[in-house]
């Protein structure tokens, strides 16, 4: 814990909370943000429509979104899964890499579902960009809250 100045990252009490980790990241809190979600109209880049059915993909540009800068790696979010009429799961992954084996979050049908993720986004762009892979045989929405990043 720090107390450097005002800084991303900076919480009301004026401390930073920076934690460091073998690769040299650093983690910088922000306000909590909603910065995916396809329940809003009109459809947009971060809105709506709907995740379609299996085997649909969808890419999110997360930056410059909610304070959250060009050189972030990893984002730590909120992931929300809701108005599936199937089970299944959302694999979300930076958009440019594979298609990874594991699930970041598993769904019921007519469930809604929460998970805390670390995504790794898009570094070769600046766009910070992720890729959300619906596995359900029903359409899902998909709701993205941040609240801090890794750089």
């Amino acid at each position: 814990v720090t107390n450097p100045g005002p800084a991303p990252g900076t919480l009301a009490s004026g401390f930073t909370y920076v934690a460091g980790s073998a690769s040299g990241l650093r983690y910088y809190p922000v306000a909590p943000c909603r910065v995916v979600d396809t329940r809003t109209l009109p459809d947009g880049p971060l809105a709506g429509p709907i995740l379609a059915a299996s085997p649909a993909e969808r890419t999110f540009a997360i930056v410059p979104g909610c304070g959250i800068p060009a050189e972030a790696r990893v984002v730590s979010a909120n992931l929300t899964v809701t108005g599936g009429s199937a089970a299944g799961d959302l694999r979300v992954y930076p958009a440019d890499a594979a298609l990874p084996i594991s699930t970041t979050i598993s769904f019921g049908a007519g469930k809604t579902r929460a998970n805390n993720a670390m995504l790794l986004v898009s570094a070769a762009d600046g766009a910070g960009r992720i890729t959300a892979r619906n596995a359900s045989a029903a359409p899902v929405h998909l709701i993205v809250d941040v609240h801090g990043y890794f750089r």
